[in-house]
């Protein structure tokens, strides 16, 4: 463990000060984004968006994601995280004016699509660029813990965002909705730009330690000022980083099984809509909780006990999803919750931490762009094989096969954990 890791975080009204900053930030990104998703219903009901339309919709959103994610990596590594992050949040504000103008004309489904597709890409990677952000102000300081908080902002824009949304999208035309997305998107830009810097000084440890350059045979990544090409050759040669993009990968379909909670629990619990609906939003309850504990304690752990640590919590939700399994038409609200503790800390923490040791300043926010890629194709794979799961095992067979990619992810997580240990 890095020098300062075990000593208690100490912090400043600069550290909360970011933390909030960045909580807003990311908070507007998940709450607009949740904005367009309400409004879906509207515009089928009664603006002529078909199925089909809203099916294009959304399978151009994840490949806009895709592509998003693999030029910002280059774009982070150029211009840095900062600039990069007021770049995509500004990207946002100019997807939602796409969307609503002219403002009470009629609906568009090309310019709704363009609009869609840049608010898509924008968001790509405001998490890794995120993190490359929360790592300067509290490497060495209490980062785990901050990074818990911090995770719980998307969890938190998507509450708050269905909770206020939903209601009145009854009330207000859909563009009004995307209008007080641009609002709050506004305001987190100002926030940013006006608020973030200067960042809070390291304490006396993590400064040490960062002074003191690895050993390019241990952390090869981690150089402060390396060429992009020797700082990509150092990515793909380690078995930490391969072993860090398995794990994110398998529970980045863990994860996204969200989307298909409010069909399950109609389609295969029989639920009513309202019921499925009440019953899914106690599914991020179980992230934002799990997060919180964990970067609580994760600074405070090294080696085996991280590896048992993560472990246990990836055991909840393979448990969870075989009890699904075994009895898929009898839901609980806990077993969902327990889907989200097993998942969610192993999603958010480690692999953040990692990276931001091993790529270092330059770069850290790049390989975490990077390695979300992985991870967005597998879940367009699995989102376009599960009809066909359903087809032949029913809901059952669906809950089988994320059981095992959560397995393989412990495995990889466990096995990455050990090596880690070795190395540090």
């Amino acid at each position: 463990m890095a020098a300062g890791d075990e000593e208690k975080a100490v912090w400043g009204a600069a550290h909360y000060r970011v933390l909030f900053i960045l909580y807003l930030s990311y908070f507007a990104n998940v709450f607009g984004r949740t904005a367009v998703q309400v409004s879906f219903p509207v515009l089928q009901a009664g603006f002529g968006l078909t199925h089909t339309m809203t099916a294009s919709l959304l399978s151009a959103g994840a490949i806009s994601q895709v592509f998003g994610k693999l030029i910002n990596a280059s774009i982070i590594a150029k211009l840095g995280s900062s600039a990069s992050f007021v770049l995509n949040l500004g990207l946002q504000i100019i997807s939602y004016a796409i969307m609503t103008v002219p403002l009470g004309g009629a609906f568009s489904y090309p310019r709704f699509m363009v609009g869609w597709v840049l608010q898509m890409w924008g968001a790509s990677s405001m998490w890794p660029m995120m993190t490359s952000l929360c790592s300067d102000a509290f490497q060495g300081n209490g980062f785990g813990r901050a990074l818990g908080i911090l995770a719980t902002s998307s969890r938190a824009g998507a509450i708050f965002g269905n909770m206020i949304f939903g209601p009145l999208s009854a009330r207000v035309s859909w563009q009004r909705l995307i209008h007080l997305s641009m609002i709050t998107a506004g305001v987190a830009l100002v926030a940013f730009k006006a608020c973030l810097f200067p960042l809070p000084a390291p304490p006396a440890a993590a400064a040490a330690a960062a002074a003191a350059a690895p050993e390019p045979a241990k952390d090869a990544g981690a150089k402060a000022v390396v060429p992009y090409s020797e700082a990509i050759k150092a990515f793909v040669t380690s078995p930490r980083v391969f072993l860090v993009f398995f794990c994110q990968t398998m529970m980045t379909m863990g994860m996204e099984c969200q989307a298909l909670l409010p069909l399950y629990l109609q389609q295969g619990a029989g639920l009513t809509a309202a019921a499925a609906g009440s019953m899914a939003a106690v599914f991020p309850l179980g992230a934002a909780a799990a997060t919180l504990a964990t970067g609580a304690v994760f600074d405070k752990m090294r080696g085996v006990k991280r590896m048992a640590l993560f472990g246990a919590e990836n055991l909840i939700a393979i448990g969870a999803l075989g009890m699904l399994a075994g009895s898929p038409a009898t839901p609980s609200a806990a077993v969902l919750v327990a889907i989200m503790v097993g998942v969610a800390p192993t999603f958010y923490i480690p692999s953040a931490d990692f990276v931001t040791r091993f790529a270092g300043p330059d770069y850290k926010g790049t390989l975490m762009s990077y390695m979300d890629i992985p991870g967005q194709l597998a879940n367009i794979g699995f989102m376009s094989i599960y009809p066909m799961l359903l087809e032949r095992g029913g809901w059952g067979l669906v809950f089988r096969a994320l059981q095992v990619t959560i397995l393989a992810g412990a495995g990889a997580m466990a096995t990455f954990l050990l090596m880690d240990a070795k190395v540090r």
